[in-house]
């Protein structure tokens, strides 16, 4: 690929990459984690040591490790090993769950629908009375696939603000970038004009030196003279 060529299509793959990154819908992923939960009950009547743990269904079960006591609220952000809990379709729900399980049985503290337009501001909040409280986050769920969104008067301004604050990150990022192209641009132009303009020079002094040898020669020979 030609230095030109590529210059040229510089520019286009950096725009498209800060689409992906700033647009929203352009990359898309409903990967839901869980923020944090509190157990306020036990199913398990023996000693025995349990586990709690996180299925929807056809899925593998994501064992809650630091899950342990009752009462107790755990919090995490989201980047834990066990994370994501599981990743939700555009437009369809799937039945979840938390459990309980020992040594003898499998228990339940609740099943239900879990949906992407459950989550407002990319969080949910699930509470099953006596059994647990639990908070998700999705941050691209109650999105639809192809994102198109009518605002209302109530909503107009964080609409606006946070339209706002993207096309400033784009600028801020488009900015600099340009800057880096045309310096870029600048150098290979002033490279070349150098480049032409010492060729020019050579072409130059070596006409002038041909020309001082060919006077030279008739000089020797007399042909001036003799013309």
């Amino acid at each position: 690929m030609r230095k030109s060529q590529f210059l040229l299509l510089f520019p286009l793959v950096i725009c498209n990459l800060l689409l992906c990154l700033f647009v929203p819908g352009t990359l898309s992923s409903r990967n839901v984690t869980l923020r944090s939960i509190q157990i306020f009950t036990t199913h398990t009547y023996f000693p025995f040591k349990r586990s709690i743990y996180f299925q929807c269904k056809g899925e593998n079960l994501i064992t809650l490790p630091d899950v342990t006591d009752e009462k107790s609220l755990y919090k995490f952000n989201g980047e834990e090993s066990w994370q994501p809990l599981t990743e939700l379709p555009a437009e369809k729900c799937k039945r979840c769950g938390v459990y309980e399980k020992d040594p003898i049985q499998t228990s339940s503290f609740d099943e239900w629908e879990l949906c992407p337009e459950n989550f407002i501001d990319g969080e949910y909040i699930y509470f099953k009375k006596n059994e647990f409280n639990a908070t998700f986050s999705c941050l691209d769920c109650g999105l639809p696939a192809n994102f198109t969104r009518s605002f209302d008067d109530n909503d107009g301004n964080n609409s606006s603000a946070k339209t706002l604050r993207t096309t400033g990150i784009v600028i801020g990022v488009m900015v600099p970038v340009i800057l880096i192209v045309g310096l870029v641009v600048g150098f290979f132009y002033w490279r070349k004009r150098k480049r032409d303009s010492e060729r020019a020079q050579f072409l130059k002094m070596f006409n002038d030196i041909d020309g001082e040898i060919d006077d030279d020669i008739e000089d020797e020979l007399g042909i001036g003279r003799i013309i």
